[in-house]
């Protein structure tokens, strides 16, 4: 009787210890996105030069963002979230906020060095496949305003604001554009190289480059010849600003 008492007590010692030490031996990640514009914090309703030249501000910005993942210095990947949505309007709208930037927060990340992180920007095929009655009220799915029933897709990201067109002072146009639908599925991959350690915070920046969206470099994009997305018909430009969206990830 005494034996078998000794080996339960033994057994719940032993358990006891294992489940410390799985809580001791992860860490938490911050990854802390920046919206920045020409090198400098983003902030909504701020003027800004559109690259043409014409004075604009921002109204919104929000994504998706699917299979994120970090990889060891190994090339193991560790996935952290299959999908998130992430709304950074209300993270900018004060120079002092737009400063700290929105933080998504990741516990229980296994111990070691990682190189780089990774994510696709929008809704991966499967998942766009399906629709937000398809999932309970709290999950990032479920938001019907993020969802075009006519392209049967998820709305990737917006990006909204209003542009000066005849130099005023008065923004007349307003700019919206609503990148879905699966060809306008981008992946981002950033070297990054940074430790999880035992109950610590990691944080990983990543600035996002609105200036980027508009102008790659060779072509600039023209808002007067399309303001807004929100049809079928205009995949082409849809996906073109998902390519430069694409390349404002740093």
């Amino acid at each position: 009787m005494r034996s078998c008492l000794y080996l339960f007590v033994l057994t719940i010692v032993l358990l006891t210890a294992c489940q410390q030490n799985d809580l001791e031996e992860t860490g938490t990640i911050a990854i802390n996105f920046q919206l920045k514009y020409d090198g400098e914090p983003l902030v909504m309703f701020d003027r800004y030069e559109y690259p043409n030249g014409m004075e604009f501000f921002f109204t919104r910005f929000n994504f998706y963002l699917s299979d994120l993942n970090i990889k060891a210095a190994n090339g193991q990947p560790v996935l952290l979230k299959d999908i998130e949505f992430l709304n950074l309007s209300e993270d900018h709208d004060t120079a002092a906020k737009a400063a700290q930037g929105t933080t998504l927060l990741i516990r229980k990340i296994p111990l070691g060095t990682y190189n780089s992180i990774e994510f696709d920007m929008g809704v991966p095929a499967d998942l766009n496949s399906q629709e937000p009655k398809d999932y309970s009220n709290d999950h990032p799915l479920a938001a019907t305003g993020e969802y075009w029933d006519s392209w049967n897709s998820y709305i990737f990201s917006k990006t909204e604001g209003k542009l000066d067109t005849d130099g005023d002072g008065q923004a007349d146009l307003g700019l919206a554009y609503h990148i879905g639908a699966d060809e306008t599925l981008r992946n981002v991959d950033l070297n990054r190289d940074f430790a999880i350690e035992v109950d610590g915070i990691t944080t990983v920046t990543i600035d996002i480059e609105m200036k980027r969206m508009f102008d790659d470099g060779t072509i600039i994009y023209d808002p007067l010849e399309t303001a807004q997305i929100h049809s079928l018909t205009q995949i082409n430009e849809a996906i073109i600003l998902a390519d430069n969206l694409q390349q404002s990830f740093r």
